[in-house]
């Protein structure tokens, strides 16, 4: 009976003494270093995710102000291309399905974006053509293109025809748009070149499928721009320049009235000498047709000094020609924008 009482009392101070020691220990587990450290860590980690967290957002959002300014210049470049374009929307859907080059459905081109067609003489028969949002270039095989029509706004003419060799010849307008056209200038042979002079002939039957083609003068001294039906007809009556003693002729417009010509001799070196016809305004040269040998022509073909533009061959001659672009007066610029259209009337005389 007394050993059982004693069993009964003496185990809850034995547990009592357990748990108190197991709480002790338990409380020291959060003052140990190695917890505290790791806290420390956890809490150095913690802060520095924050602090990339925080500079990652002020660097998305710098960089996005740099995406959103050069969102807005490209907007503003496209908007101010097109400004320059004609037709808006519609020209924008033709740079989408632009074409590649196709035969041209010889002898007539008609282009209904624009509204206007072409003819074109046997020699032509086969060439190419590609159409683009504002131009349509005009080649064969051999060479695509030699010819480019453009089509751009009056603003947009008024620029470009304040510039110096701007290389565009001036066909007429309409209320909204312009056309002008471009040659290359250089032909891969004689007879693409035969080609390209032709084009200024070909351009002149330039007509609309709907209304009249408005042509102005715009080389005025005072710089207004008149109806070409206003300017006085025997001030720009054309007249003929024929060459005896080498068979041919051309036809100059009435503003080459005052034009002189001079013979020469000109220097090709080992290749031989040419015999130049000179062609000159206030007592300067604009261009030159050359008379050559076909050993000559020959040789001038294989030596890329000499910058001659084929005319015309026969079984003993060559001719060529060469024109001046440099150091021109205003008024002899607009008397050189002419020379296309001249040397587009070569003939050999019958």
């Amino acid at each position: 009976m007394d050993k059982k009482i004693k069993e009964k009392t003496s185990n809850p101070v034995r547990d009592l003494s357990l748990n108190g020691a197991n709480g002790l220990e338990e409380k020291k587990i959060y003052t140990k270093p190695g917890f505290i450290i790791a806290v420390v860590v956890i809490l150095v980690i913690l802060g520095i995710s924050l602090a990339y967290a925080i500079n990652q957002s002020a660097l998305n959002e710098e960089k996005q102000a740099k995406i959103d300014e050069l969102q807005k210049k490209v907007n503003n470049l496209t908007n101010y291309i097109e400004s320059l374009q004609v037709n808006g929307n519609q020209t924008a859907n033709q740079q989408e399905t632009q074409v590649q080059s196709k035969i041209g459905a010889w002898p007539e081109y008609t282009n209904e974006t624009f509204g206007f067609s072409l003819s074109f003489p046997e020699t032509w028969e086969g060439y190419l053509i590609t159409e683009n949002a504002n131009f349509i270039d005009f080649g064969f095989t051999e060479q695509n293109p030699v010819a480019r029509i453009s089509i751009i706004g009056p603003e947009q003419w008024e620029q470009v025809r304040q510039q110096e060799d701007n290389g565009l010849l001036y066909v007429g307008e309409t209320e909204e748009y312009v056309i002008v056209y471009s040659l290359v200038a250089q032909a891969v042979d004689e007879n693409i070149q035969a080609l390209i002079t032709e084009f200024p002939t070909i351009i002149e039957n330039l007509t609309l499928l709907e209304g009249e083609l408005i042509v102005k003068d715009y080389s005025l001294e005072d710089g207004e721009a008149v109806d070409e039906e206003e300017v006085d007809e025997e001030e720009v009556e054309n007249f003929t320049y024929s060459n005896e003693e080498y068979g041919f002729g051309l036809v100059f417009p009435g503003t080459w009235q005052d034009y002189a010509v001079s013979k020469s001799i000109f220097d090709l070196g080992e290749i031989g000498e040419a015999t130049a016809i000179n062609f000159n305004l206030a007592d300067t040269n604009l261009f030159s047709i050359f008379v050559l040998d076909i050993a000559e022509w020959e040789g001038i073909q294989e030596n890329e000094e000499y910058n001659f533009n084929f005319l015309w061959d026969t079984d003993e001659e060559v001719f060529v020609y060469s024109q001046n672009t440099t150091d021109l007066t205003e008024d002899l610029d607009a008397r050189a924008a002419e020379i296309t259209e001249i040397i587009s009337s070569f003939n050999i005389n019958e």
